[in-house]
C-alpha cells in the first residue's frame, strides 16, 4: 500500500453554482484528495483523516505502553501523557464535525 498525501488537508467551496460544491485539498499544496463532493460534512470528514490517523496512533501508542508497563492513574506521567492523547483526539473529532 502507498503512503497517502500528508496533512493537514482543507476544505475549499466552490459557490459558483446553484448548490456548494466541496474539494478536499493538502493545505498550502496543490492537488487534490477529493471533488465534486455535494455534502459539506461529508468533505469535512474526509479532511480531518489525516489528523483522525495521526491521533489514533497517538492513543494506540499510549494503550500498548500500558499494558506493557502496567498502567497507574496515579502515576502524574501517565496522567499528563493521557490528557495529551484527550486533546489530540478531541482536536481531530471537532475538526471532522466541522468545527
Amino acid at each position: 500500500m502507498s503512503e497517502h498525501t500528508s496533512g493537514p488537508w482543507v476544505v475549499f467551496v466552490d459557490k459558483g453554482t446553484d448548490a456548494a460544491i466541496f474539494t478536499v485539498m493538502p493545505a498550502g499544496r496543490h492537488g487534490e484528495i477529493a471533488t465534486n463532493i455535494e455534502n459539506g460534512a461529508d468533505a469535512d470528514l474526509i479532511a480531518a483523516a489525516p489528523d483522525m490517523l495521526a491521533a489514533l496512533h497517538h492513543v494506540r501508542k499510549i494503550i500498548v505502553e500500558a499494558a506493557e508497563t502496567g498502567f497507574n492513574c496515579h502515576d502524574g506521567d501517565w496522567a499528563e501523557r493521557l490528557f495529551a492523547s484527550q486533546s489530540i483526539t478531541f482536536d481531530a473529532v471537532r475538526k471532522a464535525e466541522g468545527k
